[in-house]
C-alpha cells in the first residue's frame, strides 16, 4: 500500500485527489473508494492502492483508508471547512 495526503476533496460531488508521498503524480479518488470513512479532509494522511481505470485509461486510488495516527484529527465536525483548502490540480483532466 502507498501513503499520501489528501490535497483536494469535494464533499458535494464526493471525489478528490491524493498526493503520493513517494513524489509521483496526484491520484484521483472517488468517494466509493473510501473504506473506513464517509469523507476525508484536506491534509489527512491516507493509505491506498493504485488501480487502472478501464474507461479513462488512467490510474486512480482505490481501497483508501485514513491513517488516524498520522492525520492528527480522527474525526471532525460537519462545520469544519478544511476540505476547501485547495483546488484540483490543473494537470489532471476528467
Amino acid at each position: 500500500m502507498k501513503t499520501g495526503k489528501v490535497t483536494y476533496w469535494n464533499r458535494e460531488r464526493h471525489y478528490g485527489f491524493i498526493r503520493c508521498d513517494d513524489g509521483s503524480a496526484d491520484h484521483f479518488v472517488r468517494g466509493s473508494a473510501l473504506r473506513d470513512a464517509d469523507t476525508v479532509y484536506v491534509g489527512d494522511t491516507v493509505l491506498f492502492e493504485i488501480a487502472r481505470d478501464r474507461q479513462r485509461h488512467r490510474e486512480r486510488a482505490v481501497s483508501v483508508s485514513t491513517d488516524k495516527s498520522a492525520s492528527g484529527h480522527p474525526s471532525r465536525g460537519a462545520k469544519d471547512s478544511a476540505f476547501v483548502a485547495s483546488h484540483a490540480p490543473k494537470d489532471i483532466k476528467f
